[in-house]
């Protein structure tokens, strides 16, 4: 299926004007929303407990979600609350959400596994037979112990629920699979190809996914190991990738945009959480099995370290359109004061150049796409096969979007047109969409569907 490709205008997408913001960092959700702006439709978040010191963890564990969402309806045109939201990092309040997907309502966890499944040929007979493997999986996503028995996890044994979030998806090819395809989505498209696509059809896809995240390394093992257990006969994998960001405790910022492996801050852009802005970015709206869940965009993206950091610290700041240590737009002094698109140097030249990453993901050439970046690094090593010695390393980009044909695609197509300052260092070898249904009432997440 391919998305729309007219203009798109913010009226069309349900959501607040446009600013004449910035987009992030490969492909990052356009403009940046004042800290200030208006708590969502529904209240997101319901906070327990008193924030502690810098550093420590949130205690939240799979399917361990005990407080339902205020829900409030409010129109886009609301104006806004004045109390400011702030950007969360972990600590030990507790934020739950009762309808959208597991975890995307929390900080981000410092390391993060995403597993992706197929239902075995043996299971994939009927569409009955697949629709009972895909059940029996997602089923199992749910109620992941935290202090795991028996032979199972148990690398996760005497560590405290760190953030423990899991996360699972459907992938379009089980709607294809059971007999479904007439209730896909609209939105629920798949990419085109891109130009800076290097695919390997081996790490794209899959029927069905499973994102683990955890403040701990030692605890996201253990619930890796528990999800590989449920695949049993009716699912096996298909890949996997893991990531990691700076954890709370080792940075001096805790709160702050974290950076990637190129130095620079990932995510500046993002509407920040429980903002109406935040809200029509990742939930969908629309009725039907996917109401108050969200879409998944994952590209796995390796970068040419030693080439990019062979550059000069203005060459990569100008590639961005940022500066590497504040993380201000270039011509800017903070990182999340607007970018000035009109801005000339002293020779006429714009001082955001016209390929810097920043510009071309901006929501005035992206026919006001935005997404809400949840994207980990990742690190192999060096290829023992390559005679240059690459590092094996680079972005899992998570972007999160309540409909693909106006987050993901034209972000891509806009850095496409523009010949992306960033393009020449990355090589997209990994590409992958999914729908992430809310729980809502249901057992497991996409039970209403499977079980129609």
């Amino acid at each position: 299926m391919s998305g729309p490709t007219g203009d798109l205008t913010p009226s069309d997408q349900g959501q607040p004007p446009v600013d004449p913001g910035d987009g992030g960092v490969h492909g990052g959700p356009g403009a940046l929303l004042d800290p200030h702006d208006a708590v969502s439709r529904r209240t997101l978040f319901t906070i327990s407990g008193a924030a502690a010191l810098a550093g420590t963890t949130m205690g939240i564990t799979a399917g361990g979600l005990a407080a339902q969402m205020t829900r409030t309806r409010r129109s886009p045109d609301t104006a806004p609350d004045t109390a400011p939201v702030p950007r969360l990092a972990p600590t030990d309040m507790t934020v739950t959400s009762g309808d959208l997907p597991h975890g995307l309502a929390d900080p981000v966890p410092a390391f993060g596994t995403l597993l992706a499944f197929d239902v075995t040929p043996a299971a994939r007979r009927t569409s009955h037979t697949t629709r009972a493997a895909a059940s029996a999986f997602l089923r199992g996503t749910g109620p992941i112990p935290t202090q795991p028995s028996g032979g199972v996890g148990v690398s996760g044994l005497d560590l405290s629920p760190t953030n423990l979030q899991v996360t699972p998806g459907i992938g379009a090819s089980l709607l294809d699979a059971v007999g479904l395809a007439g209730r896909r989505p609209e939105a629920f498209v798949d990419l085109p190809r891109f130009a800076v696509d290097r695919l390997d059809p081996r790490v794209c896809d899959g029927d069905l996914l499973v994102q683990v995240g955890a403040e701990d390394p030692m605890r996201l093992a253990g619930a890796v190991q528990q999800v590989l257990s449920l695949a049993g006969d009716g699912v096996r994998l298909r890949w996997s990738r893991s990531g990691f960001k700076a954890t709370a405790a080792a940075s001096q910022h805790p709160t702050g945009t974290p950076r990637n492996l190129m130095g620079h801050r990932d995510g500046s852009a993002n509407p920040p959480l429980g903002t109406v802005r935040w809200d029509y970015t990742v939930r969908v709206p629309t009725p039907g099995w996917m109401r108050d869940g969200s879409y998944l965009v994952v590209r796995q993206i390796r970068i040419d370290l030693t080439r990019w950091f062979a550059e000069p610290a203005d060459v990569r700041d100008r590639a961005i359109g940022r500066d590497t240590t504040s993380g201000a737009p270039l011509g800017g002094h903070g990182e999340f004061e607007t970018a000035d698109l009109s801005a000339r140097d002293a020779s006429g030249q714009p001082v955001i150049p016209r390929s810097a990453h920043l510009r071309l993901a901006n929501q005035v050439n992206t026919r006001a796409a935005r997404t809400y970046r949840r994207s980990w690094n990742y690190d192999d090593g060096f290829d023992g096969f390559d005679a240059s010695g690459r590092r094996q390393a680079g972005l899992v980009f998570v972007a999160w979007q309540s409909d693909i044909c106006r987050g993901s695609t034209p972000i891509q197509q806009s850095l496409d047109a523009g010949h992306d300052g960033l393009s020449d260092y990355l090589t997209h070898f990994g590409s992958a969409v999914f729908a992430i249904p809310a729980r809502g009432d249901d057992d497991y997440p996409g039970q209403s569907l499977l079980e129609s």
